[in-house]
């Protein structure tokens, strides 16, 4: 499957609805290329994500642009790229994803990149901004630059060169910000050459994070290095 130089915007969610802008599912034998295009505008009430991928074998995705994605939901969560496939080995590069938003007002989450299950993931030269939950009350990360929430046993997530800026303003006292979110042990997670700079404010909230992982056991990779 290749999708390539398309539009996709403004699309609204009634309800809870779950609202998707490129979604693949149902195969787990899937192959994609999805490139050169820009998703925006969309939202709902419900789960929002630009580009979602449950079941594929390999994947490819680069030169996207995914911004103005919003959810208004208190338990819902936005995404600009979220991959959670078993078996899955992706590469994530040179993509823009920026002005990602949640104003839900209890467990909602925001993330930029979010990888989940999957064996190998290779996410390299991207650039997020501009993602908040100021109202979230997940005290574990509401609002996440790129993260790792998932993975499989034997598995790498490859993060370098991506570039990660947060700049959100805390409005309840859970708020939580993190550049680089780690919240499994599963993969290993090896981290090179990755600018981060989180200039959240917390005034009201509890803590803004470069890189935060909330998993006990250690999974990074002895070779991280030159990260900022």
């Amino acid at each position: 499957l290749t999708i390539k130089n398309t539009g996709i915007a403004n699309i609204t969610g009634t309800g809870t609805t779950l609202v998707y802008g490129i979604t693949l599912q149902s195969s787990a034998s899937n192959s994609c290329d999805i490139s050169d295009n820009t998703i925006g505008g969309i939202n709902g009430g419900g789960t929002v994500y630009g580009i979602y991928i449950t079941s594929a074998a390999t994947a490819n995705i680069y030169n996207n642009r995914v911004s103005s994605l919003a959810t208004t939901g208190s338990s819902s969560s936005v995404r600009g790229i979220y991959l959670t496939a078993t078996g899955l080995n992706a590469n994530v590069y040179n993509n823009r994803v920026h002005i990602i938003s949640s104003s839900g007002v209890t467990t909602t989450t925001a993330a930029g990149i979010d990888v989940g299950t999957g064996l190998v993931y290779n996410i390299y030269n991207n650039m997020v901004s501009d993602i908040e939950a100021p109202s979230s009350t997940t005290t574990t990360g509401g609002t996440r630059g790129i993260s790792v929430s998932g993975g499989s046993t034997g598995g790498v997530v490859r993060l370098y060169y991506n570039s990660i800026y947060l700049n959100g303003l805390g409005t309840v006292a859970g708020y939580t910000s993190a550049g680089i979110h780690n919240s499994s042990a599963t993969p290993t997670l090896d981290l090179r050459n990755n600018i981060v700079v989180n200039k959240s404010d917390i005034t009201t909230g509890t803590r803004v994070a470069a890189f935060w992982k909330t998993a006990a056991t250690d999974n990074v990779d002895n070779n991280s290095n030159n990260n900022l």
